[in-house]
């Protein structure tokens, strides 16, 4: 049996690594240095507006931050904000936490092997970029894949895709070899002295190597994929364990598939998948490509905002479980109270589908896989737990947006 007869012309991925603040053997040490930090004072409201209005103007020890320009292909913000970062009040910014954008010209300098070529077939554009919360950092290392010759999805994509994710294929300042996660964490560091200083000890990082999303953005007319390897590349890329792809249960797919996603994503293997302990997701729309529809909207934005929107809310919870561990401790907590019930408020209204919030069954996915978290700071500082909302049957996830 096949589907789709396409070739795959380009596709996105985004992998992301986050740490967040913990009170550490001496939290009171900790606080200290947080509080003479460069993020310091965006940690109470009183600060915040002014702080918000110099970060605007000359950044966080002068990288570019609030850059969300159009081009970007973001519109995640502009969701909440109704408008771009840069351009959002002080009030708009705190309510709904945006993090402090850190550019790639801050980033240590790597390049790939110069024996990896895919055969000379892939044009790779590789682009870091931070964000800084007050409460945690976050490293995004995109890679934008184009094909100069359609490549079919199995196997040379994901090929690809996978050596990316799990070979030593990179090459730093030193002319020394390593993998993607030695990567990330060096990019961490970078931010993680711009944002918390020299002195700042490590803070705690997310279990996993990583959060991939992966985003097929385009095809053109080929011979059909046959359906099984299919299935195969798109539970390989929800898992991020092994490139032997004869390990895979194609059976065990469907449970992949996020939960509420539009009907008509149901259709064959169409969709947003995930991955409900790491957070992966992978985006097959071959019905957005420019093949079956000229005018589609774009995948490179949705892309984006899944990308935004998985990092945001991880940024949430951290600072809920920062919290929970320092009241845990009887210390009190460096952040004010309005920080922390900004964050619950928020991750309410991405769980219960609040139109004024990017709405996506992703966000449910992912902070249905953190309940117990959220409920341990709920428990701990009086909050009353929020509850699921049943959507109705024609509640829509938030589309991709049209060019």
């Amino acid at each position: 049996m096949s589907t789709n007869p396409l070739k795959i012309k380009s596709v996105v991925l985004t992998l992301l690594r986050q740490e967040r603040l913990i009170p550490g053997d001496d939290p009171l040490q900790t606080q200290t240095l947080l509080n003479s930090s460069p993020v310091s004072k965006l940690l109470k409201p009183s600060t915040y507006e002014s702080a918000f209005r110099s970060y605007q103007r000359y950044g966080l020890e002068n990288p570019e931050i609030w850059k969300e320009a159009p081009e970007k292909g973001s519109e995640f913000w502009k969701k909440h904000l109704d408008k771009l970062p840069k351009n959002a009040s002080p009030t708009q910014a705190f309510e709904f936490l945006v993090p402090v954008y850190i550019s790639s010209k801050h980033f240590p300098v790597f390049t790939l092997q110069k024996q990896i070529n895919w055969n000379d077939n892939a044009e790779i554009h590789i682009q870091p970029e931070g964000f800084v919360y007050p409460h945690a950092i976050s490293i995004g290392l995109n890679f934008r894949i184009k094909f100069r010759k359609p490549t079919d999805i199995w196997p040379d994509c994901i090929t690809l895709l996978h050596q990316i994710g799990l070979e030593k294929i990179f090459v730093n300042e030193n002319n020394q070899n390593s993998d993607v996660l030695f990567l990330l964490s060096s990019l961490l560091s970078a931010v993680r002295k711009i944002a918390w200083g020299e002195s700042f000890p490590n803070g705690r990082k997310f279990p996993g190597k990583f959060t991939a999303i992966t985003t097929f953005i385009d095809g053109k007319a080929g011979e059909p994929i046959p359906l099984l390897d299919l299935r195969k590349s798109i539970q390989s890329l929800c898992n991020w364990q092994t490139n032997d792809l004869s390990m895979t249960n194609p059976k065990d797919l469907e449970q992949l598939k996020l939960t509420d996603q539009r009907s008509h994503y149901f259709e064959n293997t169409h969709g947003v998948y995930g991955n409900k302990t790491a957070h992966h997701r992978v985006v097959w729309m071959p019905e957005y490509f420019a093949l079956n529809k000229p005018q589609r909207p774009t995948l490179g934005c949705y892309h984006k905002n899944l990308t935004m929107l998985s990092t945001h809310i991880q940024s949430l919870i951290a600072l809920l479980q920062t919290t929970t561990e320092y009241k845990s401790k009887g210390i009190p907590t460096p952040y004010h109270k309005s920080l922390y019930n900004n964050a619950f408020n928020l991750l309410e209204k991405f769980y219960t589908g609040d139109p004024s919030v990017y709405k996506s069954g992703s966000a449910l996915d992912q902070i249905e896989g953190q309940l117990e978290t959220i409920k341990e700071f709920a428990e701990s500082t009086g909050f009353s737990m929020f509850a699921k909302k049943e959507l109705p049957e024609n509640e829509t996830d938030s589309e991709p947006e049209e060019k």
